[in-house]
C-alpha cells in the first residue's frame, strides 16, 4: 500500500472514531435532558420555532394574529401541494379504504362515530360528556390500548368528509384531537410503559394519522385556526420526543418514520 493511501486510511480511522464518540456524547447528554412541551410556550414563542422569513417580520413587529393567520395559510398551501398522503390499509381496523364503496365507507365512518374504533368493535370508556378515556384497557391485550392511541380511524373520517362534505365526521376528529393533546401532555422523560407516550407509538401516529388527517380535515370549518394550532404544537412536541429519545429495538425505525 502506497504511503498516500495508508495516510487516508489512516485519517478515515480517526474521523470515524471522532464521529462516533461525538454521537455517544451526544446521545448521552439528550438522555439526561427533560422534556418540554411547546403547549407551555407563549404564542411568539412557538411561532419563533419556524424558520420562515415573512413570519419572523410579522412577529418582529408584534402582529401576532397577522402571523397566526400567515402559519395557517402557508400550511394549507403545503397540504395542497406536497404532504403525506393516507395509507390504504388502516391495519388497526382491518380495513382497506380503496376496496369500500361510498357507502361501505360512509357505514364505516358512522360507527367510529358511535365509537366502534377496533375490529373486535369493543367499545373504549366514554365519560358523560362523550369523551374517551384513553389509558383505560377494556381487554388485557396492552396492543388494544397502543391502537387506540394511534389514532388510525381519523383516516376513515377525512375519507368520509372529503366524501360527503358532513361537518359531523370533522367535529368528531377535531373533538378527539383537542381531548387526546390536553390530557396527554408529553412526559418529560422516555416512558415506554406510557401507553399514551410508547416511542412506536409517538412515531406511528404522526405517520398513519396525525399527519395526513391534519390535510384531510385542513378545509373544514371545524377545524378552526387555533384547533389547527394546537395540532401543529403537539406535531412539534413529537418531533421534539422522537428526537431526543430513542429505543435501541427494532421498533427504532418505526419511531423514526414519525420524523
Amino acid at each position: 500500500m502506497s504511503d498516500p493511501m495508508r495516510s487516508i486510511l489512516e485519517n478515515l480511522a480517526v474521523s470515524r472514531s471522532w464521529f462516533h464518540r461525538t454521537l455517544k456524547r451526544t446521545r448521552r447528554k439528550i438522555a439526561t435532558q427533560r422534556m418540554v412541551s411547546s403547549l407551555l410556550l407563549s404564542d411568539s414563542a412557538f411561532l419563533s420555532l419556524f424558520d420562515i422569513d415573512e413570519l419572523s417580520a410579522l412577529l418582529g413587529q408584534r402582529r401576532m394574529s397577522e402571523a397566526k393567520a400567515f402559519l395557517i395559510d402557508h400550511f394549507e398551501r403545503r397540504v395542497e401541494r406536497d404532504w403525506l398522503d393516507s395509507p390504504d390499509v388502516i391495519t388497526d381496523l382491518r380495513i382497506k379504504l380503496s376496496d369500500l364503496s361510498r357507502k361501505q365507507l360512509i357505514a364505516n365512518a358512522d360507527a367510529i362515530l358511535d365509537f366502534r374504533l377496533s375490529p373486535e368493535n369493543t367499545l373504549p370508556r366514554i365519560s358523560s360528556d362523550g369523551k374517551i378515556d384513553w389509558c383505560f384497557n377494556p381487554i388485557s391485550s396492552p396492543e388494544w390500548l397502543w391502537r387506540l392511541n394511534r389514532h388510525q380511524w381519523w383516516n376513515i373520517l377525512g375519507k368520509a368528509y372529503a366524501c360527503t362534505g358532513h361537518e359531523r365526521y370533522a367535529e368528531a376528529f377535531v373533538a378527539q384531537m383537542l381531548d387526546w393533546v390536553d390530557r396527554n401532555p408529553p412526559p418529560g422523560i422516555k416512558n415506554e410503559k406510557s401507553p399514551t407516550w410508547r416511542l412506536m407509538e409517538a412515531g406511528m401516529r404522526m405517520q398513519i394519522s396525525w399527519l395526513p388527517s391534519f390535510a384531510l380535515f385542513y378545509g373544514s370549518q371545524s377545524f378552526t385556526g387555533s384547533a389547527k394550532l394546537v395540532m401543529l404544537r403537539s406535531i412539534y412536541d413529537h418531533a421534539r420526543f422522537l428526537f431526543m429519545f430513542k429505543t435501541n429495538r427494532n421498533h427504532l425505525l418505526r419511531e423514526s418514520n414519525g420524523l
